[in-house]
């Protein structure tokens, strides 16, 4: 009896081992912010946060979520731009998987020769994404997932989950 007893407790020890030590998603984190083209949110670089609009240009986000579409009518990708339509935007590169796009965006350091677009087009998954907002702050933006698609009431939907930080 002792026996059945003492394989059941290891069965359930060596269960929970192999449960707790199994990879996890890494791109699960806490730090991720997801934006979409239905909220009247935005993303602000200053306090790393998702915000609501507002009609104080210091209150404004840095930066939104659209839906790109063709002139039919076909949505293509998300995009992201900022309310005043400014030149912030660059993109940094296009990364194979989340891995080595991780590690790019954890040891980025910002350089001098960047051209900066209106808007950031298309987003995809595994691209780093640097952003200007105001004088001289920056932030860096890893994508780690993207959707987009005609939603329920025939309108573009798009939707953008990110890693953030300022530089």
């Amino acid at each position: 009896m002792r026996t059945i007893c003492a394989l059941k407790i290891f069965f359930y020890f060596f269960s929970f081992i192999i449960l707790t030590s199994c990879d996890k998603d890494p791109v699960k984190d806490k730090d991720i912010f997801t934006l979409t083209s239905k909220d009247r949110k935005g993303f602000k670089i200053e306090s790393l946060k998702i915000i609501d609009y507002s009609k104080t240009p210091k209150k404004m986000p840095d930066f939104f979520v659209f839906a790109i579409t063709t002139n039919a009518g076909d949505i293509v990708s998300p995009g992201l731009s900022n309310p005043f339509l400014e030149n912030i935007f660059v993109l940094i590169d296009n990364f194979e998987n989340y891995e080595t796009a991780f590690q790019y965006f954890s040891s980025f350091e910002l350089k001098d020769d960047y051209i900066f677009e209106k808007i950031a087009a298309p987003v995809l998954p595994n691209q780093i994404w640097l952003i200007k907002a105001g004088t001289n702050k920056f932030g860096i933006f890893l994508i780690t997932k993207t959707q987009y698609y005609e939603d329920n009431d025939k309108s573009p939907y798009a939707e953008v989950s990110f890693k953030a930080k300022k530089i």
